[in-house]
């Protein structure tokens, strides 16, 4: 059986606190077992519990790109109503989920409540993961914050990215426990490793990777 007419994903903009800094939530999925994945919960738990039950899916786990506000505002109110779903997170972002200075709440302008996570599975390295029938490849990215990761879905060719890369520039490094040599290291591995690859990003449009790699070196350069 071909696995990739078994698995769909719906990408949903958020309006994170009706400010217009939109950020861009996915939900990876089985079309047989209808088991989901949700990549960055970041705002409106209500929209996202929406959008699961009326395409009938059931939410299994939740993985965090990183720990910045914008991606995990829903995060606590989600596990409210499914306190049984698993949290997939890098442990340093982990460790730093409900501290101001590094998860930007302020500067997203958004309430944040506390986050109580009890089914964790924490990262450290790169691994790979089967989650609901879905082999996961996930990549530790560090360079946005300290604890970023990618996520990669061979079948679909598909490259989650977070705050890592984006269609025309990479994740900004000035933020608390981000860093711009990290982030070189991180694109020069990401480039090395992929190239004709679809990446969905955190925020903005979707893209080919071996289109814009070119753009990022040079605008990388530029800032170095």
């Amino acid at each position: 059986m071909d696995n990739y007419n078994e698995i769909g994903v719906i990408t949903e903009k958020l309006n994170i606190a009706s400010t217009g800094h939109i950020t861009n939530v996915y939900i990876l999925y089985r079309k047989d077992s209808k088991e989901a994945i949700l990549i960055d919960p970041a705002y409106d738990a209500n929209e996202l519990m929406r959008i699961l039950d009326s395409n009938n899916l059931t939410l299994k786990y939740i993985i965090i790109t990183h720990c910045h506000a914008d991606h995990i505002a829903a995060l606590a109110d989600l596990l409210e109503i499914v306190p049984e779903c698993e949290v997939v997170i890098h442990k340093e972002d982990f460790t730093n989920i409900n501290e101001e200075q590094v998860n930007c709440k302020d500067i997203v302008k958004v309430d944040l409540k506390k986050v109580s996570i009890n089914n964790v599975i924490l990262i450290d390295k790169n691994v790979s993961m089967n989650l609901c029938g879905i082999n996961l490849d996930l990549i530790c990215t560090p360079g946005h914050t300290k604890g970023s990761i990618v996520v990669y879905e061979k079948d679909l060719n598909v490259l989650f990215t977070g705050d890592t890369i984006f269609s025309d520039t990479y994740g900004r490094t000035d933020l608390k426990t981000g860093s711009h040599q990290d982030m070189k290291n991180t694109l020069d591995y990401l480039f090395e490793k992929f190239d004709d690859v679809k990446c969905l990003p955190g925020h903005g449009e979707q893209f080919n990777l071996k289109d814009v790699k070119r753009k990022i070196r040079l605008l990388f350069a530029y800032k170095g």
